[in-house]
């Protein structure tokens, strides 16, 4: 499956290194240029236990790209951050909303 994560914090980068594990097509995106070039030169730019090991172990199934709607490829299943429960609209919500899609569907993600 294609998946498309959109943040590469705690929960998005061990998430979608974990759906790399497990034999998915992973691309996670962030906004911040510095941790998308620091991951794709192998330095993680968080501490959990063991996921630098599974992040080289999975180079093949997971990508790291900097923020743009429009570059994340066609995927099956989206994941992002939920900053619209906390009552904001985040860059990628609006992104979402330009592009002619729904972010509802988004937020019940």
């Amino acid at each position: 499956m294609k998946i498309a994560i959109i943040g590469t914090g705690y929960v998005g980068l061990v998430t979608g290194t974990c759906f790399a594990e497990t034999g998915n097509d992973v691309q996670c995106v962030d906004n911040n240029a510095e941790k998308i070039k620091a991951l794709n030169n192998g330095i993680v730019p968080i501490y959990e236990p063991g996921l630098d090991e599974l992040i080289k172990r999975n180079t093949r199934d997971l990508h790291h790209r900097h923020s743009r709607c429009d570059s994340i490829k066609p995927v099956h299943f989206h994941l992002c951050r939920n900053a619209a429960a906390r009552g904001r609209i985040g860059g990628f919500e609006r992104g979402v909303e330009r592009r002619g899609g729904n972010r509802q569907a988004y937020e019940r993600v």
